[in-house]
């Protein structure tokens, strides 16, 4: 794999530096007291420098060491290498950029990490000196938060905000106007795999998909928004049926699956090295039972809980996406609990949180024809612990958004009534939420947890907000509470910033420009949220 051989390739860069680092302590045998000194400050490993490429943006300005010698400058010599983190392969002297003290190179990089290596030399003797800078470059529309909306008339369509840079109407600039349909579902994706259409070659890319609910859906391209995939393209049979709702994708440790109202299709994950890249394309449906949006991870790798709307019931499948288990209600023996709940229910909203007991899972129910709701509640296994059936005068009863608190709180974030709650998955009791910076008169009807919690790859983009938005006519606005500004879960501060468009505000996605493989991704709690 090529981030492996990278790694001992860097392993070894390192020792290098380390050797050369010992060369400038240790100048006795030099002699006479004429050692060459070269220091190298304004550069530093430890803190990336964040690029967006593609703008204009050079070397020169964004990174800027300072160089002190006791040799006459017209006897230094300079390079500067850059090369990508995951990709490299070889001595990092192949990837010499410049040769000069100031680079002229305009940062048009693909989105990735890239490291950044400066070196001083003494001509009279080859001493050296190196230092090395990291740089994080994304693009326009690999790094921000994807808001879908409802436009006014009933159509779907997607707003980005990615550091202070807001985009608005997405599908009307790249695909000439929204999807048809009201939104249904929004799903970011690390590491997808697909043709290029570039190079008509295999390749991994980060993806977003849109849902509507007519049953339509897109995929694009993080690096520049391309649209990939459609209902057209996505099986090798050709179009999907006109009766299959396309619903979400998710990943496990070895596969990509594809999730439709008819059921869920899987193909093996490649890393581009020892197992080359797929086409991306499903062929047939590898779990019989039809799914929903509403996808949880149960166990770290293992096992992935689901609601079949067709079914009216929860399932699960392991890693390899290729058979399923219904998901019950056991007693004290571990004997399933028959009619344990109405067999018409439907889900409404799910989540993960990490410190109710064992990652536990909700899935909260309504049923059609009393109104009823239920709570299924699973603590770090594939069956349900517990299933409450909600007091009709709760809050939570009537709940308009619904979110999980994922790192910080066990609770459960809701509106009602145009105001903000938590219910506890602890004690199950319910407590308003005060929302510092919020004026009164606006009305909450939308939140949101959304974080990202990597390990093992880059943790540059780790974040965790809270969002909540308000709705006025057309008009929403987003406030977003950084995690220094909650405390166990609910607001201390004023909001971070906002984020104002036209439209209703249906989900909110982040997505980071990373590479991470299906390995990484489940060796890791609570990564990011899968749905709400």
């Amino acid at each position: 794999m090529k981030t492996r051989k990278f790694m001992t390739i860097w392993a070894a860069f390192s020792l290098l530096l380390a050797g050369w680092t010992s060369c400038v302590d240790d100048t006795s045998s030099l002699g006479g007291g004429n050692a060459p000194e070269i220091i190298i400050t304004g550069m530093d490993p430890e803190k990336a420098v964040e690029i967006n490429s593609y703008t204009g943006v050079n070397l020169k300005d964004v990174i800027k060491p300072q160089v002190s010698a006791n040799i006459p400058e017209d006897r230094l010599s300079y390079a500067w290498y850059l090369f990508s983190t995951a990709e490299a392969e070889g001595n990092y002297r192949d990837f010499l950029i410049s040769s000069e003290k100031e680079p002229d190179y305009e940062i048009n990089l693909k989105t990735g990490s890239y490291e950044v290596v400066f070196e001083v030399t003494s001509q009279a003797d080859g001493y050296t000196q190196v230092a090395t800078a990291t740089l994080n470059a994304s693009t326009t529309f690999s790094r921000g938060f994807y808001i879908l909306k409802e436009t006014p008339d009933g159509a779907t369509e997607l707003d980005l905000y990615s550091s202070g840079l807001y985009m608005p109407d997405l599908m009307e600039q790249m695909l000439g106007a929204p999807l048809a349909g009201k939104p249904y579902n929004l799903c970011t994706y690390y590491n997808g795999e697909y043709i290029n259409p570039d190079n008509n070659e295999t390749d991994c890319a980060n993806f977003i998909y849109v849902f509507t609910e007519d049953k339509k859906f897109r995929g694009f391209r993080a690096e520049d928004m391309m649209n990939i995939w459609s209902n057209d393209n996505l099986l090798y049979s050709g179009a999907l049926e006109a009766d299959e709702q396309p619903c979400t994708f998710f990943r496990t440790i070895f596969s990509h699956a594809y999730v439709a109202n008819k059921g869920i299709y899987s193909i093996m994950s490649g890393d581009g090295g020892w197992m080359p890249y797929s086409s991306g394309r499903y062929g047939y449906p590898t779990v019989a039972v039809g799914g929903s949006k509403f996808v949880q991870e149960a166990e770290v790798g293992m096992y992935y809980v689901f609601w079949s709307d067709a079914d009216h019931k929860l399932y699960s499948t392991d890693y390899n996406v290729m058979t399923s288990e219904e998901v019950t209600l056991k007693d004290a023996m571990g004997v399933p609990v028959p009619d344990a709940y109405p067999d018409d229910l439907e889900c409404i909203a799910s989540g993960k949180n990490y410190l109710a007991g064992t990652s536990t899972l909700f899935f909260l129910c309504q049923q059609p024809s009393t109104g009823d709701r239920y709570l299924f509640l699973l603590h770090g296994s594939t069956s349900i612990s517990q299933i409450v059936r909600l007091d009709p005068s709760s809050h939570l009863a009537h709940a308009t958004s619904v979110s999980a608190n994922g790192l910080t709180a066990a609770y459960i974030y809701f509106v009602d009534g145009g105001r903000l709650y938590v219910y506890g998955l602890n004690d199950g009791k319910e407590q308003e939420v005060n929302l510092p910076g919020i004026p009164a008169g606006e009305e909450v009807t939308f939140v949101s947890n959304q974080y990202l919690n990597l390990a093992y790859v880059s943790t540059d983009y780790n974040f965790d907000d809270l969002i909540v938005g308000t709705q006025s006519g057309d008009t929403y606005k987003l406030y977003f509470y950084e995690s220094d500004r909650v405390s166990t879960g609910v607001p201390v501060d004023e909001p971070s910033f906002t984020v104002t468009g036209t439209g209703k505000v249906k989900s909110v996605r982040f997505l980071a420009p990373v590479s991470v493989d299906g390995t990484y991704l489940n060796m890791m709690t609570n990564p990011f949220p899968f749905s709400d």
